[in-house]
């Protein structure tokens, strides 16, 4: 095989589009006087994705990206310190010239021997790993403070180092005051000066992942934020290290049900959460976009069938848009985010073959693989990973409107119907021996495969005939079908839990 041919077969990187959610937040952040952003949407609805692409290719924000999870369940004053130690870890990484930093408290290290030098700095290093970072990232830049503090030390005259000394032996104190001013917290304020006077940027730090945190302690970080980090008690600065903007990232409907939990319902939220945040909470909504990418992830899904003998539907024109249809409402219903769905992008799924319980009129065996929109189904509980997860989202989901051309809804309603009305019916396998493998079906005057002879209402029969179903209707047998089948499946086969 070829080179060419090989990047041919390589997995392209899924791009969605966010176009015009960039233009409306770049909006938000120029109002005058918005040093705090509160950026809420759902759990999974793609923020951290967003925020990465957005200041990826800003030219106006260098950003700093913080994941307090790692130290979480941490004192307080140690989670103070964690943050520190992020914030200048991010910023040694961003290849800042630090000879020209000027630190009061950086002259004071000149008057420290070299193993009181380097004691100041293993306090940094032993942190690193516990805020879930690389040392080898940060060793050329540390190398070059060493460089500095050196050059320094012959710039130090008699009388400046006799006040140096003094304070040099304080260069270890209390952590965790909101009035502290340590060697790494002036350090960290003269690299971001450096950092906005070389490329006339704003420094925006943005904690994220605020929702994978334990309630237990989410509330201790949130509080350790609107503390430590309001500039204006001890400096010019609105926020503290001189940073321009701070983005709190997390959906402010859980953290307001946390709350009421935790404190109880009555509590003033609004009061507590305005602080965290100069103008507004601002709303991310991506639902429309992820919804638009749904073609795109699952052409990347790989069927396999276990049973050879024939294709799997889902390779099909009708099941496929179908398919797109379901994941499409969903997400729309906000039952499914990015990061579930991300989970289809390139996956293989395999369908085994399983007798299921229903009752034919012959007495033969009737396999999930004969059902075309047992498919969908086994697709929706690999997706959400259980059963359960699965049909209590589905049950959130509603159908939007949909185009009968576009997604041959008879075909699909009969489908559905097939499962959905199991219980009025008998299946009877065609003797035709022409029929591909797998069953097909026949409801009326429609052929696909299994004759059925089921006794429908009058306005189901007329809902074939002349396409009048709504997509409420489809949504309730889709359901139906839905429950049959798990139930069936947990009653004929050992293999699903």
């Amino acid at each position: 095989m070829s080179q060419t041919d090989q990047i041919k077969q390589q997995p392209q990187p899924l791009r969605i589009s966010i176009e015009n959610q960039k233009l409306l937040f770049q909006t938000f952040l120029d109002l005058k006087d918005n040093e705090r952003i509160l950026f809420s949407g759902i759990f999974g609805i793609g923020k951290t994705y967003f925020l990465n692409q957005f200041f990826q290719v800003n030219d106006k924000f260098v950003s700093i990206h913080l994941y307090p999870t790692n130290y979480a369940v941490s004192t307080n004053e140690d989670i103070f310190e964690y943050i520190k130690f992020d914030i200048l870890y991010e910023l040694l990484s961003k290849g800042i010239k630090l000879e020209k930093i000027e630190v009061s408290k950086l002259q004071a290290t000149t008057l420290l021997s070299s193993d009181e030098q380097f004691e100041i700095f293993t306090k940094f290093i032993e942190t690193i790993p516990e805020i879930g970072k690389k040392v080898t990232d940060v060793i050329k830049p540390l190398k070059e403070i060493v460089d500095v503090i050196n050059k320094k030390a012959k710039q130090v005259s008699i009388d400046e180092g006799k006040k140096l000394q003094e304070f040099a032996v304080q260069i270890g104190s209390k952590k965790g005051s909101i009035y502290e001013n340590d060697f790494y917290s002036e350090l960290i304020t003269k690299l971001i000066d450096q950092l906005k006077e070389s490329g006339k940027k704003q420094v925006v730090v943005i904690v994220d992942d605020l929702d994978r945190i334990d309630p237990e302690h989410i509330f201790r970080i949130l509080n350790i934020f609107a503390v430590h980090f309001d500039g204006t008690r001890v400096s010019e600065y609105t926020n503290k290290f001189g940073i321009d903007k701070i983005i709190l990232s997390c959906d402010v409907n859980n953290i307001r049900l946390m709350f009421g939990a935790r404190y109880g319902i009555d509590t003033d939220f609004n009061g507590y959460i305005d602080k965290f945040y100069s103008r507004e909470v601002y709303h991310f909504d991506n639902r429309q976009f992820i919804s638009d990418a749904v073609e795109e992830i699952t052409l990347t899904i790989n069927y396999v069938n276990v049973d050879k003998r024939s294709e799997p539907w889902l390779k099909g024109k009708v099941l496929t848009p179908f398919l797109n249809y379901v994941l499409k409402s969903m997400i729309i219903s906000q039952a499914l985010n990015l990061r579930t769905l991300l989970r289809l992008f390139n996956k293989t799924l395999k369908f085994s073959k399983i007798i299921l319980d229903f009752k034919s009129e012959r007495y033969e065996p009737i396999y999930n693989s004969q059902l075309p929109i047992t498919q969908i189904f086994d697709l929706l509980i690999s997706l959400f990973e259980t059963q359960h997860s699965a049909l209590a989202a589905l049950e959130r989901s509603d159908f939007g409107t949909f185009d009968p051309k576009s997604l041959d809804s008879l075909k699909i309603y009969e489908y559905i119907l097939i499962v959905s009305e199991s219980g009025n019916h008998r299946f009877k396998t065609a003797i035709d021996q022409k029929l591909q493998e797998g069953i097909n079906y026949s409801i009326h005057n429609l052929s696909t495969g299994i004759e059925l002879s089921i006794q429908e209402k009058k306005d189901q029969r007329h809902m074939l005939d002349n396409h009048t179903f709504s997509a409420g209707q489809l949504k309730s047998k889709f359901d139906a079908a839905f429950k049959i089948y798990l139930n069936v499946k947990r009653r004929s086969s050992p293999e699903i839990n």
